[in-house]
């Protein structure tokens, strides 16, 4: 048994799918395309920015990159750099104790970026 193929329309060849519309029927189809993909990528991006700019999520960013490269951080940002420090070594962070072990106990000689 054989099944129909289905076509899919698509508003980039609308003209020759359908020939016999109107161009300011086409022109407010393609309008209204063009309004949803807009409104679809701004709908990511503010969930995007709503989520990375969350304290939680920035301050987990940056132990994260403690861990992965200390000098990078120091030099993106020296006084969040230093400010973490000071609680750090003040016992503010009682969880990430490991952290400031880890960071002096290992020699981080690659020097990328």
């Amino acid at each position: 048994m054989f099944f129909k193929k289905t076509e899919i329309y698509s508003i980039e060849n609308i003209e020759k799918d359908f020939y016999d519309m109107p161009e300011a029927f086409v022109a407010y189809i393609r309008l209204n395309s063009w309004r949803k993909k807009q409104s679809r990528i701004s709908a990511k991006i503010n969930r995007l920015k709503k989520y990375y700019q969350k304290p939680t999520e920035l301050f987990a960013r940056l132990v994260e990159g403690l861990y992965l490269n200390p000098q990078r951080i120091q030099i993106i940002a020296p006084h969040t750099y230093k400010r973490f420090y000071e609680l750090l070594n003040s016992g503010y962070y009682k969880e990430l104790s490991n952290l400031s072990e880890y960071l002096f106990n290992h020699d981080f000689s690659d020097k990328r970026p």
